[in-house]
């Protein structure tokens, strides 16, 4: 299933290449967020407010105004990106800050986390999958939420629209049989007890 384009123009930004930047420079800040296993990312636009190393990058949103040290903790944030230009929202992994505000209440109750990271990092939204799988987003919720059990034609319709492996699959939908190997076949490999002397 494609979900955005390739076409891939900003850079990521070094520490070494912020710090050498000028007054007023201005770059773009991302960051990529996890929610119950919904992955989402915003951007903006900041400027370098006073350069060089211990500078300051300034931006604004509609929270307010922060800013945020140029040393060697800038990057400590999880998910927190620098960019020379606007990234493509090809070049960030999950659905956009305003997809994921628009239906905020279904994801409190996830309880198939992995399997919403796998849809969500793609930049596919549960209404685009749904769409794409013939399942109704009701459905697919009531079922991502454990109110439903997925059936194994959905198992294999999810399984087909998101290209996962055998282990991919057991591993988002039993998840209680996480180590355990198998066979070509689908047959448990089962460790040899040590021998008895």
């Amino acid at each position: 299933m494609e979900n955005k384009e390739k076409t891939a123009t900003a850079r990521k930004l070094t520490l070494e290449e912020i710090e050498a930047l000028p007054f007023a420079s201005v770059i773009w800040m991302s960051s990529t967020n996890n929610d119950n296993g919904v992955i989402w990312t915003w951007k903006l636009p900041v400027v370098i407010g006073c350069p060089g190393t211990y500078g300051i990058i300034v931006g604004g949103n509609d929270d307010g105004i922060f800013e945020r040290y140029i040393d060697e903790h800038l990057f400590d944030a999880p998910g927190l990106c620098f960019w020379d230009s606007e990234p493509d929202d090809s070049q960030i992994p999950g659905i956009t800050e305003e997809e994921y505000n628009a239906t905020p209440d279904e994801y409190e109750d996830i309880v198939f986390t992995k399997l919403t990271a796998e849809i969500t990092t793609r930049g596919i939204t549960f209404d685009r999958f749904c769409k794409h799988i013939g399942m109704s987003k009701k459905r697919f919720m009531d079922k991502v939420t454990g109110k439903k059990e997925f059936m194994q034609p959905e198992l294999v319709s999810i399984r087909c629209a998101l290209n996962l492996t055998d282990d991919e699959t057991r591993d988002i939908f039993f998840p209680e049989f996480e180590g355990m190997k198998y066979d070509s076949r689908g047959t448990l490999i089962k460790e040899a007890s040590p021998a008895q002397i």
